[in-house]
């Protein structure tokens, strides 16, 4: 590329924006000063790189002058959470704790299978999945991804409110399966949702939060494995519930390391109960808590049969489901535990939102979204309880009177 043809470049840049003199004027500096001598191939090959550079780099600054908008939305892999982390579920600063992946050596995976490559872009379908960034606070694995769809139309994609916070996402929806590599088997992922933003018509930068089975320490590696890639588009007329309008197949699988991270508190006890309900355990990391909360079990009188259990089921005569065994099925269908709410608040009072909306027992998982923690007050009502406080923020003192059974604890 020689000084002419950066000339007829520019000139036709300037058709095409409106960009101030200073501009011009740094270009033709930078044009000036490149290097003339061509006494090695060396030099050449040298003054040729920086020429393109130099393109490479007026062009960039010709675009973001004239549309900062548009510089803005520019994905930049290993940094995606720094631009989504305030407008996904579960928000947070990310960008302090997230491990980069691209280009980093991983020694999970060499210390797992001589032979194991792991994999963090994959391409099929005109669709590129590129792995970015991950985090493990031991509860959940925490990915972001960018999505580059060569066909477009990412622009459509309806937002929608975040849960408990004034923020808006989009969402992908994600078909197949992940697992951790040696531990486990996998897990399905049916139009599982990847939260986070429409860089432009073909770029999506997301989080996918995929929670473990238990709490886990150490290090561990991915494997995600897509079959498919949806998203709902607002220009498809004629429909009445937009659920994955566009619907692309293929094979994307990902294999990433990760570690967990050493500076989450992790579990808490706090054997709290009353009742017949109780508050078993707490788990708190920068960016989740879960609570685990138990409730009084009602018996029904309810006749079983093994035909019933097989039906059900789809079972062949005198066979059993490898994940719910016959007496199993009978204990669920013959018990029934009573409904409850936790509600979970700082010491400020101000709450937690639900992560999972989950207002029953079992474990239910709360979104931190950046709150300072340094004490948790916990609280399960058995019925419908209005506590909430004109600014936002919980009625601590009824919360308690209300509450079937209820839990300080303290954050290390």
């Amino acid at each position: 590329m020689n000084r002419s043809h950066f000339e007829d470049v520019m000139d036709k840049l300037r058709q095409e924006q409106e960009v101030p003199d200073i501009v011009w004027e740094r270009l033709e500096e930078a044009l000036d000063n490149l290097p003339r001598r061509r006494r090695h191939s060396g030099i050449r090959i040298w003054r040729k790189t920086a020429a393109a550079a130099a393109a490479f780099l007026v062009v960039c600054a010709i675009v973001c002058y004239s549309n900062p908008v548009f510089a803005s939305k520019i994905p930049i892999i290993g940094k995606i959470f720094e631009g989504i982390q305030q407008e996904i579920p579960f928000s947070g600063d990310y960008g302090k704790r997230a491990q980069q992946l691209l280009g980093t050596d991983t020694k999970a995976a060499q210390e797992e299978s001589a032979d194991l490559q792991t994999k963090q872009t994959a391409s099929d379908g005109g669709i590129q999945v590129t792995a970015s960034e991950i985090y493990c606070d031991g509860m959940s694995v925490f990915v972001a991804a960018q999505v580059y769809v060569e066909q477009g139309g990412l622009q459509n994609i309806p937002a929608h409110s975040v849960i408990g916070r004034d923020a808006m996402s989009y969402m992908l929806y994600l078909r197949g399966n992940w697992r951790l590599v040696g531990d486990g088997e996998a897990r399905a992922l049916t139009a599982y949702p990847m939260e986070g933003k429409v860089m432009d018509d073909h770029t999506f930068a997301g989080m996918l939060k995929l929670d473990l089975e238990g709490y886990r320490q150490g290090q561990g590696i991915l494997a995600l494995e897509l079959s498919g890639i949806g998203w709902d588009d607002t220009a498809v007329e004629n429909i009445t519930d937009i659920a994955e309008t566009h619907q692309v197949g293929g094979n994307w699988n990902l294999q990433i390391p990760f570690g967990v991270d050493p500076d989450v508190v992790g579990e808490i006890a706090v054997d709290q109960a009353r009742g017949g309900y109780a508050i078993q355990k707490l788990f708190v990391s920068p960016y989740q808590v879960a609570v685990y909360v138990d409730a009084p079990v009602t018996h029904v009188e309810k006749e079983i049969s093994r035909k019933d259990y097989e039906e059900k089921l789809g079972l062949p005569e005198g066979e059993e489901a490898a994940d719910l065994s016959f007496a199993d099925y009978v204990a669920l269908q013959t018990t029934r535990r009573q409904e409850c709410e936790t509600v979970v608040c700082n010491q400020e009072g101000r709450l937690l939102s639900f992560g999972d909306m989950s207002t029953t027992q079992g474990k239910t998982t709360f979104a931190v979204n950046g709150l300072a923690i340094s004490t948790l007050h916990v609280y399960v009502f058995a019925g419908d309880a209005d506590c909430v406080k004109a600014d936002g923020t919980l009625d601590m003192d009824a919360a308690q009177r209300m509450a079937v059974v209820s839990a300080v604890v303290e954050i290390p």
